[in-house]
């Protein structure tokens, strides 16, 4: 990791550097949840988010939405993922991406790791989202 000083002292992260073999050995090393979920946030800051996801075969996230655009990486194990009545079946190195507010769900066909990118609304664009009850 490389960091830098912000103007208040504090150290603020500019490179950071991941080996996903390791952080899906750690992940997969965890317990699952009773649905068969298990996740791992990478990285975090204003603007972007990282999360690791591992979904035993059958698991499943129920329809849901982000406020930003993301993308789902397949790093193992193959996934459908459906939107607007269509499924996408994405396996091993395919690569998908939302736009923001899309309502999705995700299956795993078989024991599968992703990552899920997030590039994250800034508070007031994320205030005046309407399904958020914040816009008018």
């Amino acid at each position: 990791m490389t960091s830098v000083s912000d103007e208040h002292g504090n150290m603020t992260a500019i490179v950071e550097h991941f080996d996903l073999d390791r952080e899906i050995t750690s992940l997969q090393q965890q317990k699952p949840s009773g649905t068969g979920i298990r996740s791992k946030l990478l990285f975090k800051n204003a603007d972007l988010r990282i999360v690791m996801l591992s979904l035993t075969a059958g698991a499943h996230l129920d329809e849901h939405h982000a406020d930003g655009t993301c993308s789902v990486h397949v790093l193992r194990g193959a996934i459908h993922l459906r939107s607007h009545e269509q499924t996408h079946e994405l396996g091993a190195g395919h690569l998908l991406t939302l736009a923001a507010s899309t309502p999705h769900s995700v299956s795993a066909a078989q024991e599968a790791v992703f990552l899920l990118t997030l590039s994250w609304p800034r508070d007031q664009e994320l205030r005046a989202l309407k399904h958020r009850g914040y816009g008018s």
